[in-house]
């Protein structure tokens, strides 16, 4: 059996590459209308990952359908797609979850109403302060803040989902998931932790998107680990 293999697409190479540039011209303090720019480059990750969402989803009827075949055979891979599954929905719910908290504590809204809101209905779409306090927390180190949780978070998502698949994929594997959480190097200040890097004085429409990309890099980890298992 064979999946065709999901490389990235034209549009999320324009997205990522839209992203990396906001965020160089945001360091620059450039005018506001690059506030926009992110809600235009957010608008698009989200259509991509509700379209790749979809992909997955006919991943997984291909492999439930492929078990019910041969259920001998393909039981065991199967059990393990559907741990992946659930450890790819419990790390996106996670990530979503971070996203309205800081949305809920930037606007100075309840929680409930922060999981309805978009990025164009933002008011305080470029406030840094708070988002840098809820990410980056007190201590100089950044490990009281909740860009500390999610990096262990990540890495223990990829550990998990690695374990699934035999080990002598998983070198091969853990390179082209991605989903890296290492130190840094920026030019002007020297080895950054990946929560300072990400996190460190980001305004709250660029740690929306962050928070989306994160989204769509956990589905395209999903959809690989699930097709080596196919």
């Amino acid at each position: 059996m064979s999946v065709a293999n999901c490389t990235e697409t034209p549009r999320q190479k324009m997205i990522g590459m839209m992203y990396l540039v906001l965020t160089a011209m945001l360091a620059l303090n450039v005018s506001k209308n690059i506030i926009d720019a992110f809600i235009i480059v957010n608008d698009g990750m989200i259509t991509t990952n509700n379209n790749f969402n979809k992909k997955l989803e006919a991943s997984y009827a291909a492999f439930e359908q492929q078990y019910t075949l041969n259920p001998g055979k393909v039981g065991p891979y199967w059990e393990k797609a559907k741990k992946v599954r659930e450890l790819s929905k419990e790390m996106v719910s996670y990530i979503e979850d971070m996203r309205d908290k800081v949305i809920s504590i930037t606007e100075g809204v309840p929680i409930e109403e922060a999981r309805t809101l978009n990025l164009r209905q933002i008011k305080k779409n470029d406030n840094f302060d708070k988002p840098t306090f809820f990410f980056i927390g007190e201590k100089d180190n950044a490990s009281s803040g909740h860009g500390f949780k999610l990096k262990n978070k990540i890495n223990e998502y990829k550990k998990n989902i690695l374990s699934c698949v035999d080990e002598k994929y998983r070198a091969e594997l853990e390179k082209k998931i991605g989903l890296s959480t290492e130190d840094i190097d920026n030019p002007i200040q020297g080895k950054l932790s990946w929560e300072k890097s990400n996190f460190y004085h980001t305004i709250l429409s660029a740690d929306i998107v962050i928070l989306n990309k994160l989204i769509g890099d956990v589905r395209n980890a999903e959809y690989d680990i699930v097709n080596q298992l196919f």
